[in-house]
């Protein structure tokens, strides 16, 4: 065994990334990281009791180079007996139709296709091939960007159940190690494209720091980021408890108490609302996300800001809400005075009385209300973000939002309201209370009964 490959595995134990009886399933691109993982599981799979198998995403990105990197790739496993995965992609096309960047669109569609062919074949864990010289150009990246306190940290040898073995290496120690065993391997040429972000960490920044600074820089940032990961579980517990104290998650829409903003420094506000992406928020936090939300969270209640990817944040009265918009199974009715109409086992029916005497109902579906400034048309539709009306007997206008959680409307009950509409104008939140404009008084010359059966 050679002195490498002894760094692997001491690595490997040390962070319990690879148990015996594993299944591996192993990124292979063709270059010279995927390469070097491949001979070094080749090479090494009895000693660590495993069996491995190698995946090739291929981006369709430079025409035939790609496709000779595919060919490579199941050369390479063809020859050695090794299971071989691999798909096809147009990665620029379909990124361009979302709000990510390439990068960070490709990274995410390379994760998703690894998980789906590691469980559709048997595999209890993915490997890529990520070297310390990786984790210098992450962290770099993301102290540019200002991002939170974990993604100094760098990259993780272990997430859920993808692991990354070969972070104790640099780029100079495999290529050594490529060239002294004769082993080929394949070169990117978009890597040489300044215009990605990590191309020009890598050619440009780091070199002249290695230069001028510190020839160590990798092995330096390893162990820092080592460092931060450290601290960083244990800061953890501390975000988890203003988690749990500010925010509040009701099917897909996350509730941020202001009390985050008021009570709390910035940082904490940003490791608490980064947080959110481990539980369904999915938007990449950074300083401009915080920023918006700490602009929304001092304006007006009915305020919103678009975030990323369909995500809206809206602002109300003692939180912020944070929601994507998606249609809704309930598509809104028109109804016309006089006549009904039934859905989801439902009837809405609505007439002008004749006879004024009629007896009042203590059903909460039934409602009396004034009709003398009606059209003939009702809308009924589930009530939005922003929507707005004066409670029978207040004064001043109230939020939906708000007037549910005064009354104490539970939060996962609060998506089922609906509201009745006429001149665009909210007459009734239906079964709990009608707008005071619609209040039957003395001078009340029509009247209109409204019903939900």
């Amino acid at each position: 065994m050679q002195r490498l490959e002894k760094k692997v595995i001491d690595f490997i134990f040390q962070k319990k990334l690879i148990l015996k009886n594993d299944k591996i399933l192993l990124a292979l691109s063709g270059g010279a990281d995927s390469v070097f993982a491949f001979h070094f599981f080749l090479r090494n799979q009895k000693k660590l009791g495993i069996e491995f198998g190698a995946f090739h995403l291929n981006h369709m990105l430079r025409g035939n180079e790609a496709d000779s990197d595919e060919r490579f790739c199941k050369d390479l496993c063809e020859q050695n007996n090794i299971p071989f995965f691999c798909d096809r992609i147009d990665i620029k096309n379909l990124a361009k139709k979302s709000a990510k960047s390439f990068e960070e669109y490709a990274r995410e569609i390379r994760y998703k296709l690894l998980e789906k062919i590691s469980s559709e074949s048997g595999y209890n864990k993915s490997v890529t091939a990520h070297i310390m010289d990786d984790n210098t150009e992450t962290v770099m990246m993301n102290l540019f960007k200002g991002c939170g306190i974990s993604a100094i940290g760098g990259i993780p040898s272990k997430r859920n159940n993808i692991v990354r073995p070969f972070l104790c290496l640099t780029k100079q120690e495999i290529l050594n190690f490529l060239a002294k065993n004769g082993i080929v391997f394949r070169v990117d040429s978009s890597n040489i494209n300044l215009k990605f972000e990590r191309n020009f960490v890598r050619q440009e920044l780091l070199p002249k720091i290695k230069e001028f600074i510190n020839p160590s820089v990798n092995e330096a940032i390893f162990r820092t980021s080592g460092n931060v990961i450290e601290f960083y579980s244990l800061f953890i517990e501390l975000i988890e408890q203003n988690y749990k104290k500010y925010i509040n998650k009701s099917e897909n829409t996350f509730e941020i108490n202001l009390g985050l903003f008021t009570e709390q420094n910035n940082f904490i506000i940003g490791e608490v609302i980064k947080y959110l992406s481990t539980n369904g928020l999915s938007i990449e936090f950074n300083t401009k996300v915080l920023t918006l939300l700490t602009k929304l969270s001092k304006n007006i209640p009915g305020k919103s800001i678009n975030l990323q990817d369909g995500w809206i944040a809206l602002k109300e009265r003692e939180s912020i809400y944070l929601f994507k918009e998606k249609s809704e199974n309930f598509e809104e009715i028109r109804v016309q005075i006089g006549k009904s109409v039934t859905f989801s086992n439902r009837t809405f029916e609505s007439f002008i009385l004749e006879d004024v005497n009629i007896k009042i109902s203590n059903d909460k579906y039934f409602e009396l209300i004034s009709a003398d400034n009606l059209d003939d048309i009702f809308i009924l539709r589930k009530w939005k973000f922003g929507d707005k009306f004066i409670p029978l007997g207040m004064r001043g206008e109230k939020l939906i939002s708000d007037f549910l959680t005064d009354i104490k409307i539970p939060s996962s009950k609060k998506s089922e309201v609906l509201v009745l509409l006429n001149r665009n104008k909210i007459v009734w939140v239906v079964g709990l209370r009608i707008h005071d404009h619609y209040k039957i008084t003395k001078s009340t010359k029509r009247i209109c009964k409204i019903c939900l059966k």
